[in-house]
């Protein structure tokens, strides 16, 4: 068996294999037409992001809804009723009273669904 690589061949080789890696440091690759190559896996920039503003608004909405089903299935005196008992007991209990009590928002979506239900 002969050996192919003299002198000339491997230091051609080398430069090759030093280009190649060069290539890749720099997030090139050498794909074959039609095949899905390094580029097709490197993140993109991504475009405008929600931020946190808007996750925000949807858990507080979601929160609004919730607590304005629930005042619209157990009717306003039970619903009030609930919130006495709760807020008799201590810890949790209390700050659990507080933050269901009926604002604003929850009667109109309990209203908005007394609307909507009835027909």
């Amino acid at each position: 068996m002969t050996n192919d690589f003299n002198g000339s061949n491997l230091d051609d080789f080398y430069r090759r294999i030093s280009f190649i890696e060069r290539e890749h440091a720099a997030g090139r690759g050498f794909d074959a037409p039609g095949t899905l190559g390094r580029s097709h896996f490197t993140r993109k920039p991504a475009g405008r992001r929600l931020g946190v503003a808007v996750p925000a608004a949807i858990v507080i909405a979601g929160i609004f809804g919730l607590k304005g089903v629930i005042h619209h299935f157990t009717g306003p005196q039970a619903y009030e009723q609930r919130l006495a008992e709760l807020s008799r007991n201590g810890g949790f209990d209390r700050l659990g009273a507080k933050l269901m009590t009926a604002d604003p928002v929850t009667l109109w979506v309990s209203d908005l669904l007394d609307r909507s239900l009835e027909g």
